[in-house]
């Protein structure tokens, strides 16, 4: 009996001297490695993969201190194992999904995300699923008030589009079609004032980018013409642009409400409709 209280306690001081030298490594790492990095967000990446080492450290020595015969607890474990992958695939997928949207960094709570049909804010990770608050369709970046959950495991199924990504800049086409009756020379110096708009767009809202940077979308700026046969049929005019997903909204409604301008002012320019 006393062999086994001894044999208790030196088994408890260990289990203590365990936990203070992981959390003592940890505090160090934490606290004069992590004072290095400067984003937040890759900082809260760090301290996940970390914590989640150093857990998976102290459960190996835990086990190596308690277990009198650590290969037969690994062949009980390795049972065990291979009995929860059959009987419970879908959850065992969820968790392996938890780990890898925390250990890849693949989105974080208030991203705004799409992922195989759905779309929206981040509003909770979970172990088995993540819940999203459902973006509006009509208007965009816009919440509807519903929530999605959604399991882990579609993250090793579908592809992600994480568009809270610093300098996620999107492609955005965005037409308007007019009859053909309305003059080609009086709807081109419309575009011409909507791209330098774009350009004033760039130069107030990305000024704080580089050069290269604001340049490098600049070029990718443009206005396309063509001729469209199908309903509705008429004169296309494409603008093409890249911004933020942000502000996507408020580059359509500026274009929308340069158009509706230009054609209150003009007669001789309108609108096809479908019919």
């Amino acid at each position: 009996m006393n062999a086994l209280f001894d044999n208790l306690a030196i088994n408890f001081i260990k289990t203590l001297i365990a936990l203070a030298a992981t959390l003592l490594v940890w505090f160090i790492i934490d606290k004069v490695l992590m004072r290095r990095v400067k984003q937040k967000r890759l900082l809260l990446k760090y301290r996940v993969r970390s914590r989640s080492v150093f857990i998976f450290i102290f459960i190996l020595i835990m086990a190596k201190v308690w277990a009198y015969d650590f290969s037969y607890l690994l062949a009980v474990m390795g049972v065990i194992a291979a009995a929860l992958t059959i009987t419970q695939k879908e959850n065992l997928m969820n968790v392996i999904g938890f780990l890898i949207i925390q250990w890849r960094d693949l989105f974080s709570e208030e991203d705004y995300i799409e992922i195989g049909h759905y779309s929206g804010y981040v509003n909770h990770i979970g172990v088995l699923y993540f819940t999203l608050d459902e973006a509006s369709k009509a208007v965009k970046h816009e919440r509807t008030g519903r929530k999605i959950k959604v399991p882990n495991m579609m993250v090793s199924i579908h592809p992600i589009i994480n568009f809270s990504t610093d300098f996620s800049l999107l492609e955005i086409n965005q037409s308007f079609i007019f009859t053909f009756q309305s003059p080609f020379e009086e709807i081109k110096p419309i575009f011409d004032t909507i791209y330098q708009e774009l350009i004033n767009f760039y130069r107030t809202t990305y000024g704080h980018w580089s050069i290269s940077q604001r340049d490098k979308y600049y070029e990718k700026t443009d206005i396309l013409y063509r001729v469209k046969q199908h309903k509705p049929a008429g004169i296309e005019a494409l603008v093409r642009f890249y911004c933020l997903k942000a502000n996507q909204t408020e580059i359509e409604m500026m274009l929308n409400q340069l158009i509706i301008e230009a054609c209150n002012k003009n007669r001789n320019i309108t609108l096809s409709e479908e019919r």
